[in-house]
């Protein structure tokens, strides 16, 4: 219901929850409740643009999520605070947080259930909107460039891109070997194996061929 509210921007009805929830979950002293009063909070203030206190409450919530092994809080607040590090231009951070969902969620240490595939699809469809407005604003932003290729790359339904985002890479530095060695597997998988070669020879003169 909060959720609905601050889509609405019905902010003095947001804030009445806001009250009613923090004081429940202080009577009941459980930390699940003071995480969900924490994202409710970190969303409120999201949506107000005061992204400093944003990010520190979906940081809050994101490690009671690892604390808990709870998949739900892991992935709100942890999506949640991609999309603000992003727009505080935290390229890097994000970039990490986002692996650190991906790794969580492949290696199951959330709950039995996940599908790897899926929530890495969807958590990567997701990221990859924030990382291409962060471009749209600046179409030069090499960190950014980066990441949203590094990130494309993990995933298939992305290699189109992923491939167009390492050529672009090469034109910033030709001698970049991870974007050359990229290009080699995703190539190769593909079945490009003549351009797939070069990409092997040019890791060869750079000494990276192993």
């Amino acid at each position: 219901y909060g959720d609905i509210l601050i889509q609405k921007k019905e902010w003095k009805q947001v804030e009445a929850i806001r009250q009613q929830t923090s004081r429940f979950a202080k009577r009941i002293g459980s930390l699940v409740a003071k995480a969900h009063v924490q994202l409710l909070e970190a969303k409120f203030q999201n949506a107000r643009q005061n992204k400093p206190a944003a990010r520190k409450a979906f940081e809050e919530v994101f490690q009671i999520g690892k604390t808990l092994n709870s998949h739900d809080l892991i992935i709100q607040a942890g999506m949640g605070l991609v999309e603000v590090l992003i727009s505080l231009n935290h390229i890097s951070q994000a970039q990490e947080t986002l692996q650190e969902i991906l790794e969580e969620a492949r290696t199951k240490k959330l709950m039995p259930t996940v599908i790897d595939g899926q929530i890495a699809a969807a958590l990567l469809l997701a990221v990859n909107k924030e990382f291409k407005k962060a471009l749209e604003l600046d179409p030069t932003h090499l960190e950014a460039q980066i990441a949203i290729t590094e990130l494309q790359t993990q995933e298939k339904t992305f290699h189109r891109e992923a491939k167009e985002g390492h050529y672009k890479l090469l034109r910033y530095d030709q001698f970049r070997v991870a974007s050359y060695r990229a290009l080699f597997n995703l190539l190769k998988e593909e079945g490009h194996d003549d351009q797939a070669m070069r990409c092997y020879r040019a890791l060869k003169v750079l000494g990276a061929s192993d």
